[in-house]
């Protein structure tokens, strides 16, 4: 049948199944609002109390490695997001996470340095434009809210990467170390959260300064998976949280210890002495710092450990050694 119907048959399937799916979500919404505000056509009626509606399709957003949204299952097209800025405002409304937030905050992230009222009249139409693009066409938007001074996302309908990301991070900080579990978590965060936040957002301090913040939480996160991993034993799967923070970040003491603790739980004592000496050369040379005591005392473990020259030969033990006491 698909032969028959051929590419230009199946496309139009396709397109009249996402069009029909969409007007269901429009319907929905439209619902929603009907329902908040209650009905108006009966003389001396009270309207309706607003309450949640199990019809409100909702809204999920992905910041991690570009902008997504989906509206019940139904990806939302980000080419209709024409103003510039437009994605910037939604991501701090998301990342607010249902919190307020002022609107001469938004301001000041948005527009620095700009007059007052015409940062305001930018607001404006940056605002009435998002509303349309994540509306359902009848000029009704449930996922946005404005109040006079402050604007929010409404917690109850949108979902965000960022509560998933904060999740696997606190399992890695507080959870029981498990490998199979761990593993699974650790897989979650290469295949979504690998790429850094809203990497095409370049000329936000803002977002600037969140993107470097929930990398360093990336690290943090993989660092003590790695460090409590070799608390219980299991080597290789330390190793491949060690190489991962490793690759997010060359310039932390800590990543450069944990990672030369699991390689020596592993049994990899000339790559273990290889992460040393680059650890020390960057101390030395970028920061101008000594080593810590915890890897020096991991470089003690690791000559006395292999002092018989399976591993790391006597020649470079010596020499290790010469060039650690200069």
């Amino acid at each position: 049948m698909c032969d028959a119907l051929g590419d230009d048959g199946l496309q139009g399937f396709a397109d009249g199944d996402r069009r029909a799916r969409l007007a269901d979500l429009k319907t929905k919404l439209a619902r929603h609002r009907a329902r908040r505000m209650g009905s108006s056509s009966a003389p001396g009626v009270v309207p309706a109390s607003p309450r949640i509606s199990d019809e409100v399709p909702l809204m999920t957003v992905r910041l991690f490695g570009g902008v997504e949204i989906s509206i019940g299952g139904v990806p939302v097209d980000i080419s209709t997001f024409r103003k510039p800025k437009i994605k910037t405002l939604l991501a701090v409304l998301v990342l607010h996470r249902g919190k307020e937030v002022a609107r001469r905050e938004i301001l000041d992230i948005l527009w620095p340095g700009s007059s007052g009222q015409r940062a305001v009249n930018n607001f404006y139409s940056l605002w009435s434009a998002l509303r349309r693009a994540l509306g359902d066409g009848y000029g009704n938007c449930p996922y946005l809210v404005r109040h006079q001074t402050s604007c929010m996302v409404d917690a109850r309908y949108v979902r965000s990467d960022i509560d998933e990301f904060e999740e696997l991070c606190r399992t890695l900080f507080f959870g029981r170390p498990e490998v199979g579990a761990w593993m699974d978590a650790f897989a979650r965060l290469q295949d979504d959260f690998s790429c850094d936040l809203l990497p095409s957002e370049m000329d936000s301090p803002y977002i600037d300064h969140l993107r470097r913040s929930y990398r360093g939480k990336l690290v943090d996160a993989y660092t003590a998976a790695a460090d409590r991993l070799c608390d219980i034993g299991e080597s290789q799967a330390a190793l491949w949280f060690a190489h991962a923070a490793f690759e997010k970040s060359q310039k932390r003491e800590d990543v450069y210890c944990v990672l030369m603790r699991a390689q020596m739980l592993a049994g990899q004592r000339s790559l273990a002495m290889e992460t040393f000496m680059e650890c020390k050369a960057f101390m030395a040379e970028e920061l101008g710092m000594d080593l810590s005591e915890r890897m020096m005392r991991l470089h003690r473990d690791l000559i006395s450990n292999a002092s018989d020259g399976s591993l790391v030969s006597e020649r470079m033990e010596r020499c290790m050694t010469a060039d650690v006491l200069k």
